[in-house]
């Protein structure tokens, strides 16, 4: 088989904050010899790449370069082509900002921006977006032997890139993203027919889970796509064995009192305004935890303060080595997402692999279709109705006055945890690119024959 060692792949992607698939399959493949490059939206952000090591981050924002260690983005020589894209990335930034309280609101400005932009093509314009042409053209800059689109956004520069080049083109669905609630139907119908055209053009086809791979495969006529669980690993410094109190102790909670915790962004659509208020109808002896980012924290805890009787905490996000430890402080960790759609009702978050490998009992949403095939066949957590405030509260108290049971619960996740890792699925991805990238050299060798 022709490995990787000593190619070139370059992942692009539409993330501020790097997601950690992207980062452990770079590492996965570095570790077999391959020189990885993410191309992503960074923003004014600084990474080292010691943080990553085999992986180089380059930012695709124009005029900037290789995010130099220590150093701030913007001492390369690339400079913008993108007509727009300055307009485009400032109207997306204030309708984030502005209307993240009002979807209503939002979801009109997404619909008006997207009319607008497409009836201003000129004819015969390929209709890709200002970012989706600057990507394009950092990923043409970035010659490489393979291409990985993350997510639909980026399988047209990647397409392009890897069409210009002659190079291998990976599809990596981590959403069913076309089956989001916040896309305006116009918008789903041009994503869908771009989806159409494109996923079979991909040499290979990976997503997150095997619902999503067979709802692919029956949508568009394609080989069911091979499946990659955002799995994570421990960091040398976490023990599955020991005993960890850090959100206590940062929060001064006492022992006495059983922690819930939500771990990740805050978003819009992730019934955090319900999770929040049911910490009021919470038994005493127990409180939420809120560990994570996002600037809809501001309303959440103006929520908790109305709400949420004290019960309520805020804990900033904290890097991944860090990130275990804090979620086996807990007692119980909720994903608390309503089927709102069909993305969320097969999603297999990375908070759930999280969850696990601290060896923290899961409770979720019953339909959630994904998780709970999970957490039934290996009893590692709780299902339950969480619609509403009423509901979730319920749930946890009732759980958290079993205490025999919830230790049970846990030392079942502990047992489970050491085979739903990373090391598997990383091993898995990097056979899988090898894969195509002998089939290849072997459609070379008959052709030159």
């Amino acid at each position: 088989m022709a490995g990787v060692d000593g190619k070139s792949l370059v992942f692009l992607t539409l993330d501020r904050i790097v997601d950690r698939r992207i980062i452990l399959e770079g590492q996965s493949l570095a570790a077999r010899g391959c020189h990885v490059t993410v191309l992503a939206d960074l923003g004014s952000v600084t990474k080292d790449d010691s943080t990553y090591p085999g992986v180089t981050l380059l930012n695709v924002l124009a005029g900037t370069g290789p995010v130099e260690p220590g150093g701030e983005p913007g001492s390369g020589s690339g400079s913008s082509s993108a007509p727009g894209f300055s307009a485009f990335l400032t109207m997306k930034d204030l309708a984030k900002k502005s209307l993240a309280r009002w979807p209503a609101t939002r979801i009109a400005v997404r619909k008006t921006f997207f009319y607008l932009y497409h009836m201003l093509q000129p004819p015969g314009r390929a209709r890709l977006s200002p970012l989706e042409e600057q990507y394009a053209r950092r990923a043409l800059e970035t010659e490489a032997d393979i291409y990985v689109a993350c997510d639909l956004p980026m399988l047209p520069p990647a397409y392009r890139a890897a069409s210009k080049h002659g190079s291998l083109l990976i599809y990596d669905a981590h959403e069913f993203y076309t089956e989001q609630i916040s896309l305006v139907p116009p918008e789903r119908r041009s994503m869908v027919e771009v989806e159409k055209r494109l996923i079979g053009k991909a040499h290979l086809v990976v997503t997150i889970n095997e619902s999503i791979a067979g709802l692919f495969a029956e949508r568009y006529g394609v080989k069911k796509p091979e499946v990659i669980y955002n799995c994570t690993s421990p960091p040398e410094s976490f023990s599955r064995d020991a005993n960890f109190n850090v959100i206590r102790e940062k929060l001064s909670i006492p022992e006495n009192i059983k922690v819930v915790l939500f771990q990740g962004g805050y978003l819009q659509g992730r019934n955090l305004e319900a999770l929040v208020s049911s910490a009021g109808l919470f038994t005493d002896g127990v409180a939420l935890v809120l560990l994570g980012y996002g600037e809809y924290r501001a309303h959440l805890e103006e929520l908790a303060r109305r709400r949420g009787r004290g019960r309520v905490h805020f804990l900033d996000a904290v890097s991944q080595e860090e990130l275990l430890a804090h979620s086996a402080s807990a007692d119980l960790g909720i994903i608390p997402y309503q089927p709102i759609d069909l993305n969320t009702r097969y999603c297999t978050p990375n908070k759930f692999f999280e969850f696990i490998q601290a060896g923290l009992p899961i409770l979720a949403e019953t339909k959630l279709e994904e998780l709970r095939r999970y957490i039934e066949s290996e009893g590692i957590g709780y299902l339950q109705n969480l619609s509403s405030p009423e509901a979730i509260a319920e749930a946890i108290n009732r759980i958290a006055a079993d205490e025999a049971n919830l230790a049970a619960v846990r030392a079942q996740v502990r047992a489970v945890a050491p085979r739903i890792t990373w090391e598997n699925e990383g091993r898995k991805f990097a056979d899988l690119v090898e894969g195509v990238l002998s089939s290849r050299r072997s459609t070379e060798r008959r052709d030159e024959s």
